[in-house]
């Protein structure tokens, strides 16, 4: 914005871009009136003690008397604000007051301090600093604050140091290779005695997929027969988690990957044995990420290796089946590919039209 100016809202005077503040709610990007008149007029409102005209505070009208205006009649209440300053109130009308703040014989504003703040020893802090101790440990120990903690070494000169210096440093490579090998972030991180959030965050920076989790890792096993057997025999989904010490859910969860439909009615012995179509699809996911090994099976340009969504090469909107001819484990950028360009996926057979059979259709290579 070199040469850039601007007409004060103020002093109605053309002044150069820099001497206005920066405001991202203006066209231009820049506030309305200049930095001086800002200053000018922020001294007169604190000179004065008038803030606002008015503001409306839980259905209540509080107005700030203005310097030139007398005290209403009566007794004010008085109340400390909550920067210790003493003010005025009057009621003048229903819900309706004003209110000034209480000057002393020589016009200054009386403040009553209830508490006076702990002087920190900032010697002390800079020397805990140093010893090794991070920001956040200091300001703890000494009970101050951590912005006021890094004003005051900065001001005595103390080398503040970067958060990444408190990190134990590994190789990103190694993080991803043992990804690769099966085992999980929580496992890396405790390997090499970071968080998991930043072994997350190399895993994502280096484009490699997650796997899908495995909520029941930490779960006490269950026998998945007897839940079955259990619940085919005429007990309701709580009295078999009841008997087999485990949770509603779980058992739900259970009878939902077998296939198995819940009964109508709390004890009704008709159900359907049929595998819902939800639980299909599950099934043949297991089968299809099983069959590539985890990795992309469609290997366009801009692949990332790592498999992590199950694709339909015919539509399941035009009936597409959950088979393993018509199943593709893909990588979420060839996933993207194939649905942006559907002319060159119908030529190399990922996508299939309506009236194509996936059994009868070239397979993939």
């Amino acid at each position: 914005m070199a040469g850039a100016t601007k007409r004060c809202g103020h002093c109605r005077v053309v002044k150069s871009a820099s001497e206005f503040h920066r405001n991202a709610a203006f066209v231009d990007g820049l506030n309305r009136i200049c930095k001086q008149c800002r200053a000018e007029w922020g001294n007169e409102r604190r000179s004065d003690g008038w803030v606002a005209k008015s503001r409306t505070h839980r259905s209540l009208v509080i107005r700030s008397l203005r310097p030139d205006e007398d005290d209403p009649e009566g007794e004010p209440r008085r109340y400390v604000s909550s920067g210790g300053y003493v003010r005025l109130r009057w009621k003048v009308g229903v819900k309706e007051y004003v209110e000034r703040y209480e000057r002393d014989d020589s016009g200054s504003l009386v403040r009553t301090i209830r508490s006076r703040a702990k002087r920190v020893d900032w010697e002390e802090a800079a020397r805990l600093y140093e010893s090794g101790l991070s920001q956040p440990q200091v300001a703890r120990i000494m009970k101050c604050n951590a912005g006021a903690l890094s004003r005051a070494l900065s001001e005595r000169g103390v080398v503040i140091r970067s958060t990444t210096d408190y990190f134990p440093s590994f190789d990103d490579d190694d993080v991803v290779e043992s990804y690769r090998h099966g085992a999980t972030p929580e496992e890396i991180a405790q390997g090499l005695g970071v968080g998991s959030v930043r072994i997350r965050r190399v895993l994502r920076d280096r484009g490699v997929m997650r796997r899908p989790g495995n909520p029941q890792r930490n779960r006490p096993p269950i026998d998945e027969d007897e839940v079955r057997d259990r619940y085919l025999r005429g007990s309701t989904p709580k009295e078999v988690a009841r008997a087999m010490k485990a949770s509603p859910g779980r058992v739900r969860q259970i009878l939902k990957e077998s296939g198995i439909m819940r009964k109508v009615g709390r004890r009704s012995g008709e159900f359907h044995n049929v595998v819902s179509d939800e639980a299909l699809f599950r099934r043949m996911r297991k089968v299809v990420i099983a069959r590539s090994g985890g990795e992309c099976e469609a290997h366009l340009d801009g692949c990332t290796g790592m498999g992590q969504h199950v694709h339909h090469r015919m539509l399941q909107s035009q009936g597409g089946p959950h088979t393993m001819e018509n199943l593709r484990y893909v990588c979420w950028r060839c996933h993207i590919t194939i649905h942006a360009n559907p002319e060159e996926s119908y030529r190399s057979g990922l996508l299939l039209h309506s009236w194509q059979s996936p059994d009868e259709s070239e397979e993939l290579e």
